[in-house]
Parts: C-alpha cells; structure tokens; sequence
C-alpha cells in the first residue's frame, strides 16, 4: 500500500468501517507513504472487524490529526504481532487510539519510541530498512525476533504448500525461510522461519 491520501478522512491505505463474519486479515504487508487526517496508513472502526495484523510493516505514513501509522476508534481491543512501526509522522505518530481507548496489545514488534500499552518483546531499535519496499538489512534486530505461531493458519498452509508470494519479490516461492539476495532479507516484517 504506497502513497494513498485521503485528506479529511480516515486510513490513508485502509479502511476497515464494517463489521464482518470473518476476520480482517492482513499479513505481510507494507505502508509506506500513505496520508490521511487520521490513521495515515491504517485506520480500524469497528468493533465487529476481529483483525489479525501479522508481518506489517508501517513507515514513511503521516497523519494531520493523530495516528501516522495506524490509528484505532473503537473499544475492542486486538493485537497486532510481528510488526514494524517506525518513522511515521503525526500526533501519536506510531499508533494512536481515540480518546485513549481500545489501545491494541502488540508483540514481538519494533515501535519507535517504544510501547506502554499492553504486550511483548517490543524492540525500539532502528529496524535498519534497506530500502523504499522497507525490506530490512541483515543487521536489522527485527530478524529472529517474531513469533511464528502468530501466523494464520491459511497463511502457515499457503506457505507449506509452495504456493505462497513473497510480498517483496512479487514472484511465486517455495521457501520456507528468508530469502537472502546481497546484503538484503526479502522479507516485509519481522522474519519468521515456518
């Protein structure tokens, strides 16, 4: 998700406003260069979504109101795993919840400026971004540092079958681990061998 705008509104990238049978579900993705008046990259507004959030990375989205990378308005709180938020613009600029309530639970997650509202293994080293895709370098302290059993199941099965697409390279692949090309790891987030 790459430079969308939605200037007066809320999630630059995505919108979630509707209450569904199904969780939401986004796993390894990338926003970057998303703005919008609230929640620059992503914005949740509903309590009915269930959203799994897995292997985002989030970085370079701003927001004029608050919540540059992700920004929250309801009381359901959901969690967020594997998940890079750093370099976002805006007040509240990582994550921003709506009058203070519904903060999300994150783990095993590099926030900048760090995490005070509810998780695990939170990192607030620079996660080392090789380039504008936000792939990380192999210095990067988000390698070796997620946590597998996050992954959905559709997703962990997906892989294992050989038909999974790493969202970095935009080509089908087989493996199940990083895929190492120069001094770069080809994946979006956190890396996780399954």
């Amino acid at each position: 998700f790459v430079n969308n705008q939605a200037p007066g509104f809320e999630g630059g990238a995505f919108y979630g406003s509707t209450a569904s049978a199904q969780p939401l579900t986004l796993v390894n993705c990338v926003f970057t260069g998303n703005s919008a008046w609230r929640g620059g990259g992503i914005a949740l507004t509903s309590a009915g979504l269930q959203p799994v959030l897995v292997n985002l990375s989030l970085s370079g989205n701003s927001a004029a109101g608050e919540g540059g990378g992700i920004y929250v308005n309801t009381s359901v709180q959901y969690t967020i795993h594997n998940s890079i938020l750093w370099g976002n613009t805006g007040p509240n600029p990582q994550i921003s919840a709506y009058g203070g309530v519904g903060w999300p639970i994150v783990n095993y997650s590099i926030v900048q400026g760090g995490w005070t509202h509810g998780g695990t293994q939170i990192l607030t080293s620079d996660p080392s971004f090789a380039d504008a895709e936000l792939r990380i370098n192999l210095d990067s302290p988000a390698i070796d540092s997620g946590d597998s059993t996050a992954l959905p199941e559709q997703v962990k099965n997906t892989r294992a079958s050989g038909i999974g697409v790493s969202p970095t390279s935009r080509s089908a692949s087989s493996s199940a681990g990083p895929v190492v090309k120069g001094s770069k790891v080809e994946y979006v987030s956190m890396v996780v061998i399954w």
